[in-house]
């Protein structure tokens, strides 16, 4: 048949709304089994560590989160699945760069960066993508909040914290004339006291894969 000539349109107008400075690997927990399948079933190269390695890497902290209403194929998700969908404040907030040291058991998974399918990896392993392990609900159980304080306790210390500390009773009060709904919550402005406390937990909200500057230190298996 005879050529023809067709003028298709092209979206140019995309923009980058996060980008990242890509490691030399990530790691992940031996414990998070349902992310490591996910990885394989993705076909990334991967690495296990031989032994248990204690180390400091670069990961998150996400302070915010805030569910879809609904779940999502199967999963309770932090995204807005479809523009047709009734929408909701969900998303995961501000997740913060932070250096920690972590604990990584024998048989944590190393995935590194110098592989055809990087791209990937980066998608699936940095929590503020739009289809990472975080966003599709993989790593809810970090955010779940053991430890709690009754509320005749935290009112007696909040009241303590206040007297003791000018810039924090600066900073509540910014707070309560900022967001009506943090001030008509007695939950929430204790919570604020008890989060600023020796009591809160310290690893809810932390991300737990780690994001590796070099492999020379990890017991990789051969």
């Amino acid at each position: 048949k005879d050529p023809i000539e067709v003028t298709i349109p092209r979206e140019t107008g995309w923009r980058v709304a996060k980008a990242v400075t890509p490691p030399a690997a990530y790691i992940v927990p031996a414990p998070w089994t349902s992310v490591i399948d996910l990885l394989a079933a993705h076909g990334l190269k991967t690495y296990w560590t031989a032994s248990a390695w204690t180390g400091e890497v670069e990961t998150y902290r996400c302070d915010s989160p805030r569910w879809y209403t609904r779940p999502f194929e199967g999963r309770q998700v932090f995204f807005y699945p479809g523009e047709d969908t009734p929408k909701a404040e969900a998303g995961l907030g501000e997740c913060r760069v932070v250096r920690e040291t972590m604990a990584f058991p024998a048989g944590s998974v190393v995935v590194p960066l110098d592989q055809r399918a990087a791209k990937v990896a980066i998608h699936l392993l940095e929590p503020q993508g739009p289809d990472s392990a975080v966003a599709w609900g993989f790593f809810n159980a970090i955010f779940e909040q053991k430890e709690f304080g009754e509320s005749y306790v935290v009112e007696a210390l909040a009241r303590e914290m206040l007297a003791k500390d000018p810039k924090l009773a600066e900073e509540f009060r910014r707070r309560i004339a900022a967001d009506p709904k943090f001030a008509a919550s007695p939950q929430a402005r204790l919570d604020f006291f008890f989060q600023r406390s020796p009591w809160r937990d310290p690893r809810v909200g932390l991300y737990p894969v780690g994001r590796l500057e070099t492999l020379s230190a990890i017991p990789l298996s051969k």
